[in-house]
């Protein structure tokens, strides 16, 4: 806010000048990245729900258009594990397995072999990370 004092008669005096206070502010999510969340209450960025990982962003000025951008980085989505293919006929169970999840096959009739179950990591941000099985993985003969 620029003003001159009441009374001036000075030709060449500058304005009094107070500088606004501005904040540089960046989209709700980098380049659509969902694995990065603004908390608009503590006023920071932080990984999404459904992400794992130690945020570090920055949001930078992008002075040829006059825009923000962020700069973010150490946050992955978590993913689903991926399971062998199972013949819908021979195996019960098991269709999908989301990160901490546990699940169970069994053989289906008149089919036989050990009822397994099959787990996905925690924190599983590897979207090809094949499910672990206890014993082994399902067959059925």
């Amino acid at each position: 806010k620029a003003s001159c004092p009441s009374g001036n008669t000075a030709q060449s005096r500058l304005p009094d000048f107070v500088e606004p206070k501005c904040e540089l502010e960046c989209p709700s999510h980098p380049d659509g990245d969902l694995a990065y969340f603004y908390d608009v209450t503590r006023k920071t960025w932080r990984c999404a729900d459904d992400a794992v990982g130690n945020i570090s962003a920055k949001c930078n000025l992008i002075p040829s258009n006059c825009t923000s951008r962020l700069a973010a980085s150490g946050c992955a989505l978590l993913q689903k594990c991926t399971l062998p293919t199972l013949s819908v006929c021979q195996v019960d169970g098991c269709t999908q397995l989301g990160p901490g999840q546990t699940c169970t096959a069994a053989c289906k009739e008149p089919y036989s072999g050990p009822t397994v179950t099959g787990r996905c990591p925690v924190n599983n941000t590897n979207a090809s990370m094949p499910a672990m099985w206890s014993p082994g993985p399902p067959y059925c003969k």
